[in-house]
């Protein structure tokens, strides 16, 4: 059996967090739970993917506001940055933007608007 990358046992180990865990990872603590060290695990991870382990956290973090925008509605945005592990809401509505080309408030506007409506 072929021995998975420690990159991907990073991202699997990330994936599988829930938003509480996430909210405070950090690569220390991921190498610890995949069983190497951090410098180890930052250099192999931007080797193999081209990004930092940092930058794939973050990633993650936004993917997962996308999603929890799409079903909430009544989540405010202050609530969710907090959720994800945002000290400040401005820090996560900037990196929502730079990662998904908008803004949180108004993509969940667009979403809602898109969503057809239920029938009876």
């Amino acid at each position: 059996m072929k021995e998975k990358r420690i990159s991907d046992q990073a991202i699997h180990f990330i994936l599988s967090r829930k938003n509480e865990e996430l909210k405070d990872l950090t690569g220390l603590e991921i190498a610890r739970n995949i069983g190497t060290n951090q410098a180890e695990l930052s250099r192999s991870f931007k080797i193999d993917y081209n990004i930092t382990l940092s930058v794939f956290v973050k990633r993650e973090k936004i993917y997962r506001a996308l999603s929890i925008l799409d079903r909430d509605h009544e989540k405010s945005i202050d609530e969710l940055a907090k959720e994800l592990g945002f000290l400040k809401v401005e820090d996560f509505i900037m990196e929502f933007r730079r990662q998904a080309a908008i803004e949180p408030q108004k993509y969940r506007e667009l979403r809602k608007k898109a969503k057809p409506a239920k029938q009876a």
